[in-house]
């Protein structure tokens, strides 16, 4: 074996991978101090195995670590291989080169492998046992380790030379073997322990499984059971929710079709309040129309009264004209005369010209005059006519404006009288809305009431059918462990009679004897003694601890009998048994009297037990000699009085034997031999019994259960109800909605009346004035006109 290389990265100052090749012979490593030549030797050992950081020259194993530099970073893990020529095979590896790997990581980590193959520490330390290359070997030997060997004590010494006697691996093997030979000692007390503690729980344990198996299969019963009842309810469920679901489409089609029907009523009620708007519009339009063609038409009559006065006047006038004309034709014809005359008379009078010509000049003067006069007078009275027709046009004015508001005056009384009726109308239509409106309201709030009254009802009903549901669980759970208590009391029995039957805990030879009896081959076998007996359950395990072996004697007939039954068994090689002859049996007189005067005395043994008259010799030369206390204290004390000449049973089956010797402790393996009759007895008188409630509580049941179902059938015939009434609900507000919105519509109308009556009257106020002052503008206009036509 030799050292071949070292591989180092990352290891204390080694921060770049460094390989150090290792020839024959001694190779030296020099250098200044801190130059690492010690970290070496640190690196072979820890590779190795070392796990002493003291050891390694250092605070934390992370100190082995390459921890940086001004210019470098430090490393997060270091690695260390060491390579070994195995040639020779002095490691026990069966490769020419051995590969020694170990890493380390900052995060605590640490890694080993053997040629790349990761192994535990262990498999290390082993591998280097006995070579001194181990963590404890001699062939390394730093500073001061020359000083401590000598200077250790001859223990540390002796590992020394141990690993170099190459015997350190046995004594490695020795203690981890003593290891886990006192590891496996322990184990096994521990099992021992265990095993004693499962031993008691066995029994129960068998009673527990046999239950869990009737219960598994109950259970399993159960669960197909109430799967089938899951899935019959299912299916009661589906045909339940498909009717359901067939009426809730019924009825959600009939909702539709109310629904459209009520949206196309909605459509039409809004069409004809359009309509009557627009119609109440035209109305008021056409009313509007009318008075101002009755306006027009009062106003043309007055003008067509004014024009017809204007000719007339303008005839009048024109009359007074061509007689003013005549008059002045006339006048004009007269002064041409005179002008003639006038002329002749200045032809005849030419010497009277100046003084006529003064004159004419002065006539001429006069008739300008009076051509003024005429011409003011002409201005005047057109003036006066214009005036007049001024006052005609007024007057006519005046007069369409009084039968125009006469006319309208009318028409708006017509109309308030038409307003009123309507009022009257919507006002008792309004009233019978609103007792219509209150009769639903009640009749809604009797719903309300109703389907409260049920919900309450409904809840009672849950309450009550929670309560009866939890009373009929715990009946149904009450009557399921009963029956299982009755079954198990049942298969205990027949647990019991199947042992009895295959006298179980009876040796092979009397169960050979019996059976040859039962077959007629042995005869004059009655049978062991505990098939013949019947004892007290209290007493039976003193008896039982009595007779001991005793209690598996086989009674026969005669001696003839007993001897044909060991021949029998001699040559069947069928085992040994005791056999007590009723015809050579006779039991010893007791002469120990007076146990009555001592406390715990229950009695003596043969006459607690019960049997035929022909086997009570054989009781009594079994029993007779036995005395039965209460507990080992009085067993013992009784038996000391009597010198330790008699023996004493307690009832749990302690035993002070004659010569004073105690037998006593758990029961032996045939224990319960005795009682195993009076066992079956109880288990199938207790099955009885619980079967017997069993019964009563299945009764209990099914009336819970139909209680149960009549609760059930009270919440759906009260849910049904429920439903009725909601729909009764819905139909009615629906009812009270539409009843509303009439009534609602019908106070608008009425509202809109009333303000269209007190406008009207309004107007009719304003009408009457109009026309009272028309009138009186009439009356003025009429005497002004007879003072201008007075005047012209």
């Amino acid at each position: 074996m030799l050292l071949s290389s070292i591989q180092i990265q990352g290891f204390k100052s080694f921060a770049d991978k460094t390989v150090l090749k290792f020839g024959k012979g001694i190779t030296a490593v020099v250098g200044p101090n801190g130059s690492g030549k010690s970290n070496i030797s640190d690196a072979v050992r820890w590779v190795l195995g070392e796990q002493s950081t003291k050891s390694l020259r250092g605070q934390s194993m992370e100190d082995v670590i390459f921890g940086g530099t001004e210019t470098r970073r430090p490393h997060g893990f270091c690695e260390v291989t060491l390579n070994i020529d195995n040639s020779d095979r002095t490691l026990n590896f069966d490769n020419d080169n051995v590969a020694v790997t170990r890493r380390y990581y900052r995060s605590h980590e640490s890694e080993y492998a053997i040629n790349g193959v990761s192994v535990r520490l262990k498999d290390i330390h082993e591998l280097f046992m006995d070579t001194g290359l181990g963590r404890d070997g001699y062939s390394m030997i730093g500073q001061g380790k020359i000083d401590t060997i000598i200077s250790s004590k001859s223990g540390e010494r002796r590992d020394i030379f141990e690993e170099a006697a190459g015997i350190s691996k046995y004594r490695y093997r020795k203690f981890e073997a003593e290891k886990k030979l006192t590891a496996a000692e322990d184990n096994l007390l521990r099992l021992h322990d265990i095993s004693d503690e499962l031993g008691s729980r066995v029994g129960p344990l068998k009673e527990q499984s046999a239950k869990a198996e009737r219960f598994l299969e109950l259970s399993e019963h159960k669960k197909e059971l109430e799967i089938g009842l899951w899935l019959y309810t299912l299916e009661n469920s589906k045909e339940a929710l498909r009717s359901q679901e067939s009426k809730i489409a019924a009825a959600q089609l009939n909702y539709r079709e109310i629904d459209d029907s009520l949206s196309e009523f909605d459509k039409k009620a809004e069409e004809n309040t359009a309509y009557f708007a627009k119609l109440t519009s035209d109305i008021e339009g056409e009313r509007l129309n009318i008075s101002n063609l009755n306006e027009e038409i009062v106003k043309t009559e007055g003008s067509v009264t004014v024009i017809n006065n204007d000719i007339e006047h303008n005839n009048q006038s024109v009359l007074r004209l061509e007689n003013e004309k005549e008059q002045l034709n006339l006048s004009d014809a007269a002064a041409k005369e005179q002008i003639t005359e006038k002329q002749n008379v200045i032809a005849q009078k030419r010497l009277k010209q100046a003084e006529y010509t003064e004159k004419q000049a002065q006539l001429d003067e006069r008739l300008k005059l009076l051509l003024s006069d005429s011409e003011s007078i002409s201005r005047g009275i057109e003036n006066e006519v214009k005036r007049l027709n001024e006052l005609t046009r007024l007057g006519a004015d005046s007069r369409v404006k009084m039968v125009t508001a006469d006319s309208a005056a009318e028409e708006i009384t017509a109309r308030t009288a038409a307003a009123e009726g309507k009022i009257a109308e919507y006002g008792g239509e309004i009233e019978r809305l609103s007792l219509e409106f209150a009769e639903t309201e009640k009749t809604l709030d009797e719903i309300e009431e109703n389907i409260t009254s049920r919900s309450n009802a409904v809840r009672g009903y849950e309450l009550r059918l929670n309560s009866k549901e939890q009373a009929a669980e715990r009946l149904k759970e009450e009557l399921e462990e009963l029956r299982l208590d009755a079954k198990e009391k049942r298969r205990r029995a027949q647990i019991l009679k199947d042992l009895e039957n295959n006298m179980e805990g009876f040796s092979h030879s009397v169960k050979a004897v019996t059976e040859e009896a039962k077959k007629g081959i042995l005869r004059g076998i009655r049978g062991p003694v505990s098939k013949l007996i019947s004892v007290d359950k209290k007493y039976s395990v003193a008896v039982e601890t009595a007779l001991a072996a005793a209690i598996q004697n086989i009674i026969t007939e005669t001696e003839a009998d007993a001897k044909r039954a060991i021949g029998f068994l001699k040559s069947n090689k069928g085992g040994r048994a005791t056999f007590l002859p009723i015809s050579t049996i006779k039991a010893r007189e007791f002469k120990e009297h007076g146990f009555n005067e001592y406390a715990g005395f229950v009695g003596i043994a043969s006459d607690l037990v019960d049997t035929n008259e022909e086997y009570k010799e054989i009781i009594k030369y079994l029993l007779g000699a036995v005395v039965v206390t209460e507990d080992i204290d009085s067993a013992a004390a009784i038996a000391k009085k009597y010198g330790y000449r008699v023996k004493t049973v307690s009832l749990d089956g302690q035993v002070v034997n004659p010569g004073g010797s105690l037998t006593g402790g758990s029961l032996a393996k045939n224990a319960g031999l005795l009682s195993r009759g009076s066992d079956i007895k109880k288990l199938e008188d207790e099955a009885a019994a619980l079967e017997g409630k069993a019964k009563e509580t299945e009764n209990a049941y099914i009336s819970a259960a139909e209680a149960l179902n009549e609760v059930r059938a009270d919440i759906t015939a009260e849910k049904a109800e429920i439903t009725t009434a909601n729909e009764d609900k819905i139909r009615f507000l629906t009812e009270l909605k539409r009843i509303d919105e009439l009534k609602t519509a019908a106070e608008n109308s009425l509202k809109q009346l009333k303000e269209e009556k007190l406008t009207s009257e309004e107007k009719l106020t304003a009408l009457k004035e109009a026309s009272a002052k028309a009138a009186k503008d009439i009356a003025e206009l009429d005497g002004e006109k007879t003072a201008v036509q007075s005047k012209i």
